[in-house]
């Protein structure tokens, strides 16, 4: 991986010497330092705005940790966070790590990035007990830190702002339910160590409970998240049970996976598929009537309130609001020719409690 002093430390800390005569330390020693300080040295706000040298601003250097890179989903919203740092202070750098769905491998880079000096550190959280490890030596450190699309079971970050993951799961339950006619034999394809997962799995059940109680949950596979090993096991439950009827995943490319398998088996249309992400591999099989819908994230609106707040912080210190959420759609073939809201950058923003999300999430680990 990447590693880096930025520029703007270097200058920062030379300026601080010719101004006031005394020894501070070098880069190296700085991020060491940093690395090394307690809880109690630390605190949840901003101790400052973004460092000027001779009263002009100068660049930051912002870490963008994605869970992967392998999900459209996360490509996409790298893309959205870096447009819109661009748009509001060109000159700012974006440096996006792929984690490759690795707990260690996250942390790892985590303690790089704070020994290389970066100003703000976002992650989107791969585990919810591992990646509070990694927030809170963020966090101890001194540096902004910033949780995007899901939590982790910590509530030290500076700002988190993510998607309404109950919604969008109790959402594509409605949308499958609907689509099976209330009953039926379904399978479920979930990450029960996935925090994102787990709130979609939550708000599925929720769904289930209270509308469909003629719909039977006949195979679960916990864990698969490629198109291929998805492909895999839903040929294998068709095996085992050729009577299904619908297939809930909790992203995109179960989805996709299962729908391959089921068109290969010839008996597309008789599983009733849905996914959560919105992407344009699983709208395309919507709009062939090969999927039911895509429940979508906001990912654009997510990522224009997160810069924003990220600023805001920097300049600020601190947030009126700094755990945020952001509504989801059901992209159905209604929906899916259309220039639908996935894109666009106008859906309302709650402020949410942080605690009771954490709670609620840790209660179906």
């Amino acid at each position: 991986m990447m590693k880096k002093t930025p520029i703007t430390l270097l200058a920062f800390v030379l300026a601080l010497t010719m101004l006031i005569g005394c020894g501070t330390a070098s880069p190296s020693t700085a991020g060491s330092s940093a690395a090394e300080s307690t809880p109690a040295e630390s605190s949840s706000a901003v101790d400052s705005a973004p460092a000027q040298t001779n009263g002009e601003r100068q660049p930051l250097e912002i870490a963008l940790l994605t869970k992967t890179l392998t999900n459209p989903y996360f490509v996409t919203n790298a893309e959205y966070f870096e447009k819109y740092v661009k748009e509001r202070y060109p000159e700012d750098n974006v440096t996006v790590f792929d984690c490759n769905q690795d707990v260690s491998r996250e942390l790892s880079i985590t303690e790089d990035c704070i020994t290389d000096g970066y100003d703000v550190i976002v992650l989107t959280p791969i585990d919810f007990e591992g990646t509070s490890t990694a927030i809170q030596k963020v966090v101890d450190a001194g540096i902004p830190c910033i949780v995007c699309e899901m939590t982790a079971n910590i509530d030290q970050a500076d700002l988190t702002v993510m998607a309404d993951n109950f919604e969008a799961g109790y959402l594509s339950m409605q949308s499958l339910g609907e689509a099976m006619g209330g009953e039926g034999k379904m399978v479920v394809f979930q990450n029960s160590t996935n925090p994102v997962a787990r709130e979609r799995a939550n708000g599925r059940d929720a769904c289930l409970a209270e509308k469909f109680p003629k719909i039977e949950v006949v195979n679960t596979e916990d864990g698969a998240h490629t198109v291929e090993k998805c492909f895999e096991v839903m040929s294998n439950f068709l095996i085992a049970d050729p009577d299904i009827t619908g297939a809930w995943c909790f992203q995109d490319p179960n989805a996709v996976g299962v729908a391959s398998a089921v068109k290969t088996a010839g008996i597309t249309g008789q599983v009733k598929i849905v996914g959560i992400d919105g992407s344009e591999e699983l709208c395309e099989l919507i709009r062939n009537g090969e999927a039911v819908s895509s429940t979508a994230q906001m990912v654009a609106t997510i990522n224009r309130v997160m810069v924003e707040n990220m600023y805001e912080l920097l300049e600020n210190g601190k947030l009126e609001n700094p755990n945020l959420e952001i509504p989801c759609l059901v992209v159905d073939s209604k929906v899916a020719d259309t220039e639908w809201a996935y894109w666009a950058d106008d859906q309302p923003v709650k402020s949410i409690d942080i605690g009771q999300k954490i709670a609620a999430v840790g209660s179906a680990a």
